[in-house]
């Protein structure tokens, strides 16, 4: 399958910062900036990964930093072309982190191929590169897994004849492509959050069968074969309005998902799901109020404790907060927690490491510009943020 390669820069950054302990840093300037990934290293470091777009661009790029657990800045590096370069997902396997999003080949965003960037973890130097599309129009990288010698890729891909497909690709530590496959229906199909391995499968999840990107669709949990990419099985939650697993999560022998539904509940709410590795649904919990919420971003614990990141409009202080949420592996709540200015909050991303929480994300109510990237530590035993304004 045809490849594109950009002629992107990279900016490698250091510089140290006063540290905190309970912290939030915001991360952005006048324009529109998003923090997505975040990844601790055996070590306690935090790798932050968000998209920035500097003032003198038209396009964001792909922005990624290490910060010590005490929130001083370590490095930074910067990378993109000419287009819009964005930045989705975080995952450390050390010597290297991950990280996966998109690279626009035109002007039109509908055309842009998937990217994934191996950075050395002590320095932030780029080791490779790797981008891959079909050449039909969009792609882009949601999930990301290193396992042993390789490197599972999972996504969004533009068929020949098919609006939108899952795509999965298995690449080695070189960055080297071994294979890629995609799979859908002939409606709208999109792979989202991380996704699941174990020894010999691969666990997505994502909206299948939707009419178009905006409407429709059912939430959905696959399965393929971990050697060849090949379809296994699928299972579909959800009902006549719009659901969509946003993220996935697993504790070695059960899968949680968490997304977005409108199809039960009042408005948007947040739908929990508990799976066995045959795909037997165990439960199904929803969170929310009158006004509206959604989450992507989950993690279990070595307790088993499952943690959920997400926002909230009917909670909180704001037009809509970041949301923390603790449940027990039996889908009791344990506890939930909101976090926000007056303006809009939202999180994309989380890592549990041990007591700590790091929640990234974006807001609107404090930083430099319209939307900055944010990263916040928070307590994972008893959901305790910093105060709005203490960094």
């Amino acid at each position: 399958m045809p490849t594109a390669t950009p002629n992107p820069t990279a900016t490698l950054t250091p510089s140290p910062e006063v540290p905190s302990s309970l912290w939030y840093l915001t991360r952005g300037g006048i324009k529109l900036d998003q923090g997505w990934g975040v990844d601790t290293n055996s070590q306690g470091n935090v790798y932050f990964g968000t998209h920035r777009q500097p003032p003198d661009q038209l396009f964001p790029d792909m922005v990624i930093y290490k910060f010590s657990p005490d929130g001083r800045k370590l490095w930074q590096v910067r990378w993109g072309g000419r287009q819009q370069e964005k930045l989705f997902i975080v995952t450390v396997a050390e010597p290297y982190v991950y990280v996966g999003g998109l690279t626009h080949t035109a002007v039109d965003l509908r055309e842009a191929d998937l990217a994934v960037l191996a950075l050395n973890t002590a320095d932030g130097q780029i080791v490779w590169e790797f981008t891959w599309g079909q050449g039909f129009g969009y792609e882009e990288v949601d999930g990301l897994v290193a396992d042993g010698d390789y490197l599972f890729v999972s996504g969004w891909t533009t068929g020949k004849t098919t609006g939108n497909d899952i795509a999965i690709l298995k690449l080695d530590k070189k960055g080297k492509l071994i294979w890629a496959k995609t799979w859908g229906t002939p409606g709208w199909d999109q792979a989202d959050g991380q996704m699941v391995l174990d020894a010999d499968t691969i666990y997505l999840c994502g909206r299948y069968n939707a009419p178009n990107m905006i409407f429709g669709g059912e939430a959905f949990v696959a399965k393929f074969s971990k050697a060849t990419g090949d379809y296994l099985a699928h299972r579909t939650w959800g009902g006549p309005a719009f659901d969509d697993a946003l993220g996935m999560t697993s504790d070695g022998t059960y899968l949680y998902v968490v997304g977005l539904t409108l199809s039960f509940g009042n408005g948007g709410q947040i739908f929990l799901l508990k799976y066995d590795k045959g795909l037997n649904l165990i439960w199904d919990e929803l969170w929310g109020g009158p006004a509206g919420e959604s989450a992507r971003a989950i993690k279990v614990n070595a307790l088993g404790h499952i943690f959920v990141a997400g926002q909230t409009d009917s909670y909180g202080s704001g037009e809509n907060d970041i949301t923390f949420l603790k449940y027990s592996q039996d889908g009791q709540m344990l506890w939930s927690q909101a976090w926000g200015g007056p303006k809009t909050e939202g999180a994309n991303g989380l890592a549990i490491d041990g007591d700590w929480a790091y929640i990234a994300g974006k807001t609107f109510s404090f930083g430099n510009g319209a939307d900055d990237a944010i990263l916040i530590k928070v307590n994972s035993q008893t959901g305790q943020f910093p105060p709005p304004g203490s960094r």
